[in-house]
C-alpha cells in the first residue's frame, strides 16, 4: 500500500513541478526542501497513526497524529507561504 502511495506522492510533485514550469514559476531549492521535508512527516504521522490504530493502540495513534502531522502541516504551511511570499513580492 505505501509503494501506491509513494507513487502517488512522487507523481503529485512531478505534476506540481510540471504546472510550475508551464507558468514560468521558479521554486527555490529550500523552499522544495523544506515542502519535502513536511510530506515527508506527514507520511510518516499518517503511517505511524495508522499503526497504532491497527494494534488497537487508539490514543497512541491519535496523539501520533496530532504531535507528528500537526508539526508537519506547520512546516508544509511555512513552505508554501515562502515560496508564496517571495513570488507575490517579487513580481512589483
Amino acid at each position: 500500500m505505501w509503494f501506491i502511495v509513494a507513487l502517488l506522492v512522487g507523481a503529485a510533485i512531478l505534476g506540481l513541478g510540471w504546472f510550475l514550469h508551464s507558468k514560468g514559476i521558479t521554486i527555490k531549492w529550500y523552499e522544495w526542501l523544506i515542502g519535502i521535508i513536511g510530506i515527508l512527516l506527514l507520511l510518516f504521522a499518517i503511517q505511524n497513526g495508522v499503526g497504532g490504530f491497527a494494534e488497537f493502540e487508539k490514543t497512541a495513534g491519535q496523539i501520533f497524529l496530532f504531535a507528528f502531522g500537526g508539526v508537519a502541516l506547520v512546516i508544509i504551511a511555512v513552505a508554501v507561504g515562502l515560496a508564496w511570499w517571495r513570488i507575490t513580492t517579487n513580481k512589483t
